[in-house]
Order: C-alpha cells, then structure tokens, then sequence
C-alpha cells in the first residue's frame, strides 16, 4: 500500500483545476499502468469530476464531501482514507441494529490506557451483535477488527490483507474492550463479572497488489453482514459456534471479492458525484 498513483510529474493532467478544487491528477508513467486501467481512469474522470457527496447517517457528520484524488484512488488503485472508508462502511452499514463499525484508533490507541468511551457509544458497542473497528498502521496499510461477545466473554479477531500481526495493537485492543467492558458494566450493559478479552488471527486469503487493503477492508464488512443473514445467531448459539462460521465466511474474501466490489463501488456512487 506504499505506491501513490495519483501525483506523479512531468505527465499530462487529465482534470482541468478549478478554484477551491485540489490539483490536477497526473497519469504517470508506472509500467505496470497498461491501456485499459489508463481508459478505465479517463473514465473515471468524466464520471466523477471532482466531487462527490455520501450521505451519511453517522455521528461523524451528515455528508461527506470527497474530492477527485480520492475517487480516482477508491476507483483505480491506491491508499485510501479513513474518512472515505469509514463513509463508505456507513452507507453500506443496513443493519445497525446489530452491526456497529467505527473508526476509534484515538481510544484503542491511547497511550495512557485511559481513554474511554461516552456511555452513548459504549450502549452502541456492546448493544451490537458485531462490532468492527478500523486500524491504520503507519499511514500505509488498513486493518479490521471484528469484536463479538457473550456477557463478559469477548473475542476479537484481527482482519488483515497480508496476513500481518501487530503485538502492541493486541495489547490495545484487550486494554481497550476490558476497560470498555468495566465501564458498560457499571452502566448495566454488561453482567457484572470481570471481563476476559481474547485475540484471534486467522490466516486469510491475501491481497495481491500492494494497494487494496482498504477495499479489502470494505469486502470484509460486507462478509459480515452475509455471516449475520446466514448465521443469525439466537441466544443459544455458541460462542464457538459463532466464531467458527464467521471465519469461515471471512476466509472467501480474496482478490477476486476485492476487484470486483471496487466495480461495485464505483456504479454505487455515481449518483452521488458531479
């Protein structure tokens, strides 16, 4: 996820800059760009112009306005950002009710362990059947974890496209859920037993270019809401038992799941760019 296709110079700009708009894109001269990514980008660029606006429903504001660098890189290739991701997981987020994803690097991420969530977002976390948080590492590279509980039992596992772990990141998440946990219980959310994280990494299919972790990040989601429509679980269901299905459902996400849903993406939001 290093490789910026959207700012190289010395080429010819294919949008024409306009006030208040960033600057023109440039093609590049990358031999791993053929013809037909070249056309599909053009494309891109009579479609999308340079702006698009997502309704959103979330807290984080109620429309999201993208700019044509970051629809060229949601379309063709290229780190995306959160912002766009986590618009995107909100849009095709239909079943709120049981499915919370959230962008909280700023709590799970809190140096001093301290950092707790509001009792709104904590009755939403652990309201949710599934909860999903998204990571970035570095600036290069997104991950998903997915959190599941059963009173105070919490797994969480850790979604990445290249099969990465990161053992500060394990130590985050379990002081963050166990400190969440604590303070849902003294709210009633929770049973009122000391709470017990767990973290999982299951080797999955890998992304095979260097710049799709974030759309493997939204195919993800996307497996979990085919796991909640398939594997409802009831009040007697396992823990196990959940986990197990819902790895399974994971592992068929791959590269082909990826290209295939950036098709989809960009038919989805074309109603929405001008």
């Amino acid at each position: 996820n290093l490789i910026d296709l959207t700012t190289t110079p010395e080429e010819t700009p294919i949008a024409t800059a306009q006030p208040n708009y960033p600057s023109p894109l440039y093609l590049g001269t990358n031999n791993a760009i053929d013809q037909q990514l070249l056309d599909e980008r053009r494309t891109i660029d009579q479609l999308y112009g340079l702006e698009c606006g997502i309704h959103s429903n979330n807290h984080i504001g109620a429309d999201h306005r993208f700019n044509h660098p970051q629809l060229y890189r949601l379309c063709t290739g290229g780190l995306l950002t959160g912002d766009i991701i986590h618009a995107i997981m909100d849009i095709q987020n239909t079943m709120r009710s049981k499915l919370c994803f959230r962008h909280m690097d700023n709590y799970v991420r809190d140096p001093t362990h301290s950092n707790v969530p509001s009792h709104r977002l904590l009755k939403e976390l652990f309201s949710a059947q599934l909860v999903g948080l998204l990571h970035n590492h570095n600036g290069t590279h997104w991950g998903l974890s997915i959190m599941i509980h059963k009173g105070q039992r919490i797994h969480v596992i850790y979604l990445d496209s290249l099969n990465n772990t990161y053992p500060d990141l394990d130590n985050d998440l379990k002081l963050f859920w166990n400190r969440s946990a604590r303070a849902a219980q003294q709210l009633h959310f929770l049973p009122g037993h000391a709470p017990h994280t767990v973290i999982h990494h299951p080797q999955l299919p890998c992304q095979t270019n260097n710049y799709d972790c974030g759309i493997f990040v939204l195919a993800y989601q996307r497996a979990v809401k085919t796991w909640i429509n398939t594997h409802l679980p009831s009040a007697q269901t396992s823990l196990d038992q959940r986990i197990n299905t819902l790895t399974a459902t994971l592992r068929k996400v791959n590269q082909h799941t990826a290209t295939a849903l950036r098709t989809q993406l960009r038919t989805s939001l074309a109603p929405h760019c001008k």
